[in-house]
This record gives structure tokens, sequence and C-alpha cells, in this order.
């Protein structure tokens, strides 16, 4: 990303630091950074980087501060160029957007910008399936997504991968509604989704005084960037999502408990909502890493997220823990607050630890 060009409205081109360095730089006090004007939606904006794509349309690729996030989509663009096209929602929601194709069937485009070195991260490709799912019933939030993982959604670097998305409503009813589908890529079955959906609301209107309160950590500035963790494994997600390890968990100790904590939010600052919590049940290290250290990729064989409230702006703080490992196989427990300490989501996976 160092060199990247870019165009200001008189026509004089220059070149953008390395967004990443510019943000440590600032310690990510995003006020900092630079206001530049985004020469094709004459907006003002904090950014942290301009791509140029072909025809000469430029767009914002990672934006923070506004509410607009991208510029416009040219057809020429290249694979590894953002594919992001609409100007009024965040790069999640757009890059796992959906589009119908017949009765049932809808079309998704994956791309390699939110892997786990080559294959997607298993949160951000059930995402588009969760979308279609949604779209068949008539509620607002998922309840319960349970995704079986069948195979790897290998996406090369610089490359993005058409998907076809089948699904179908299994009953609707007053308050809750079922569906389930499944992500195909080359005609092959990748993951199914089967998710109930209803209505949620950040404070529900009675307080039973059972829930499971956020333990307490350092704030996001005090912890430390995923980025900082040697995994085994290359992470391009991290150019999409902003995760923060609590400094205790990030060196390995296998005397303690096999637990991560921290903290999560999208790099554009899209504000976090109920679609966007399976993945982050999803997106930190596995919670062997602060047992055994360097673990390489772990993947996932079925993940189960309840949503519990819509969460409130901000961090999403988290904490998981492997509390059995037999012959490979782990069972991790997780659990997502927002930033205001109420509980949002729960989340058990089965995963597999390749490494030796």
């Amino acid at each position: 990303m160092d060199g990247d060009v870019f165009e200001s409205l008189d026509g004089d081109a220059g070149t953008l630091a390395d967004p990443l360095a510019e943000r440590d730089a600032t310690d990510r006090d995003i006020g900092a950074v630079s206001q530049q004007r985004c020469p094709v939606l004459e907006f003002e904006t904090d950014l942290f980087e301009y791509r140029s794509v072909c025809s000469e349309v430029f767009f914002a690729d990672r934006v923070v501060g506004g509410r607009v996030r991208h510029g416009t989509h040219d057809a020429n663009a290249t694979a590894d160029e953002p594919f992001c096209h609409d100007v009024t929602v965040g790069m999640f929601e757009d890059e796992t957007a959906v589009e119908p194709v017949a009765p049932g069937r809808w079309r998704a485009t994956l791309g390699h910008r939110w892997n786990i070195g080559a294959s997607a991260n298993g949160g951000y490709a059930l995402t588009p399936v969760l979308r279609a799912l949604h779209a068949l019933g008539a509620h607002t939030d998922p309840l319960s997504v349970t995704t079986h993982f069948l195979r790897p959604v290998q996406i090369e670097t610089g490359t993005r991968q058409t998907g076809e998305i089948r699904a179908e409503l299994i009953r609707t009813g007053r308050t809750t509604s079922v569906a389930c589908g499944s992500l195909l890529l080359d005609d092959r079955e990748r993951l199914t989704v089967m998710a109930a959906f209803g209505e949620l609301e950040p404070v529900p209107p009675t307080d039973t005084g059972i829930s499971l309160p956020a333990p307490e950590i350092p704030p996001p500035d005090e912890c430390v960037d995923r980025r900082a963790l040697a995994q085994g494994v290359e992470l391009p997600i991290l150019d999409r999502l902003d995760v923060r390890i609590h400094p205790d968990r990030v060196t390995a100790d296998p005397s303690g408990g096999a637990v991560i904590e921290g903290w999560i939010r999208f790099g554009d600052r899209t504000e976090p909502s109920t679609m966007a919590l399976p993945l982050f049940c999803d997106a930190f290290p596995p919670s062997l890493f602060s047992k055994f250290g360097k673990v390489g990729w772990v993947p996932t064989v079925e993940l189960t997220v309840h949503v519990r409230r819509r969460p409130a702006p901000g961090w999403v703080q988290a904490r998981f823990e492997c509390d059995d490992l037999v012959d490979g196989r782990m069972i991790e427990s997780g659990a997502l607050w927002d930033q205001n300490g109420a509980l949002i989501a729960r989340s058990r996976q089965l995963g597999l630890l390749l490494a030796s």
C-alpha cells in the first residue's frame, strides 16, 4: 500500500503514506488523520487510502470517521482492487451483499481481503448465506445461526470468487422465522447455514437479573493489535477488522488456561449490527494460542452463535475459552458484550487443531 497514487481536485498527483503506519503513528486517533477530499464523491472525509481503478474512477478503499465508505465501482477494475460500490454502507455490508438471480437462488462475490491464509474466514463466508436467509423472512435479527463448514472457501490473493447461494424458508411465525441455505463454489457445496430470525432490542423491556457480566479488561488502546501476534498464518482479514488482544493473552503460557480476550470493531468504523456478530465470534485468534502459542490455521467444523441483543455503537468486547481438547478437536465457548457492557452474543464452535 506504500506509494498508492491519489489525485486531488486540481489534478495534482502525489503519494499517501502507508495507512497502517499512519494509524499507528497517531495512536489511532482518527481525528489526527489529515482531511482530504474525494475527487469522485465530492465529500470531506478522514481517509487512510485512495486506490485508482481503470477508466480513471477513484474511490476510497479504507475510510474512517464519516458515514460514506466507498466510491463508485468500475467494471474494468482488477481483481486486487476493492469491489465495493455502495457509498452509503460499510465494507462488510457491501462485500457480503447478495444478488437474487432466481427464486431461492442468489449470487455472491467473495473477496480475498477477508482471508485467513488462503481461505475466507468462516464468519465472513457464512454471511452472504445469512443475508439470503434474512431476505426470505419477515423478521429483522438473527437469533440463532448454526453453520457447518464442509470445504474451505479458498480465495487466492488478488482474486475473487463468485458463489451461488441456495436457500429456502422452513417456517415463519409471529415471533420467529427459520430458514436454511448453502454456499456453492464451482458447483460444490462449501457450507450450510440454519438460522432463526426474530426481533431484538438493545435493552430488553424487563431485566431478569440472569445474564453473563462482562469481565474487566484493559480498554482497547491498552490492548495489543492482533497484527503484532506471531500466529503462523497470514491474516489479510486484518485489513478489514481492528482486533485488539488483552496484553496478558499475547504470550503463550502452558500453565495457564486457553483463553483469548479483547476488543473488535470494523476497520472502517462501521457500527456493529446483529448480522455482524457471527463474524465477530469467528475473528479472534484461537483461544489455544494463549496456551500453546503459534498454532496456525484452526479450521472450524461447526459454529453456533446465539444473538441476544442489538449492540450499542462502539467497540465490542470478546472472551473465548477452549475447555475441551481431544484428539485435535477443540470446543471453544465465546461471548460478546457491547461497549455498554450488555451481553450481545454467545458462541460455541468445534474446530480442528492441525498443528502438532
